[in-house]
């Protein structure tokens, strides 16, 4: 499986990996931007989603489209990249008890 595969993968649920998985996918040296805030680095990306895993209950992805973006076709972009998580709360009405 390529690196796009393996990216699919794992953000087909977030949740279900480790932060170590993401070495699989990012380089030593990514620059990780999320709506909120940048991560310099594999390891503060391993940490960012490090906190995500530990307050998430599920965390999926649709990533509609992905388009080569080098000629020798090894730097690859996702297009549209949509998150969903969902945190259960304590005082949730409809969390499970």
């Amino acid at each position: 499986m390529d690196v796009i595969g393996r990216f699919c993968k794992i953000y087909t649920d977030i949740c279900q990996i480790s932060p170590e998985d993401l070495e699989h996918i990012y380089a030593d040296d990514i620059l990780f931007i999320d709506p909120i805030t940048t991560h310099h680095g594999i390891d503060e990306v391993k940490r960012y989603f490090s906190n995500l895993l530990t307050q998430a209950e599920s965390c999926k992805f649709d990533i509609a489209d992905i388009f080569t973006c080098s000629p020798n076709g090894r730097r690859a972009s996702i297009k549209s990249f949509k998150g969903y998580p969902y945190r259960k709360l304590d005082d949730d009405p409809y969390a499970e008890r």
